[in-house]
């Protein structure tokens, strides 16, 4: 439904029911991997978030990936899939 509806960003967010909201790393691989093949079709990925009963973990601000995009000159821009730096949102 991304594709269909030609958005330009996507908001993961999945559950741990039972656990913590502690990212496992598949979780960090998979979003990783979305990010690259979401990168390639031009859609940034802004955020994956995983909660579990009353927690919740924000993966970008948390360092386990970095958000697709860049803010340069005011206006925001979609990275290259692989570049891993500070200057990214």
């Amino acid at each position: 439904s991304v594709i269909a509806t030609d958005a330009k960003a996507v908001v993961l967010c999945h559950n741990h029911p039972g656990g913590e909201a502690i990212p496992s790393m598949g979780d960090v691989d998979v979003t990783r991997n979305l990010e690259t093949i979401l990168s390639k079709l031009g859609i940034a990925l802004v955020e994956h978030i995983i909660v579990a009963d009353t927690q919740a973990y924000s993966m970008v601000r948390h360092n386990d990936y970095q958000c697709s995009l860049l803010k340069l000159g005011g206006n925001w821009s979609l990275r290259e899939s692989g570049a891993w730096d500070d200057e990214w949102a």
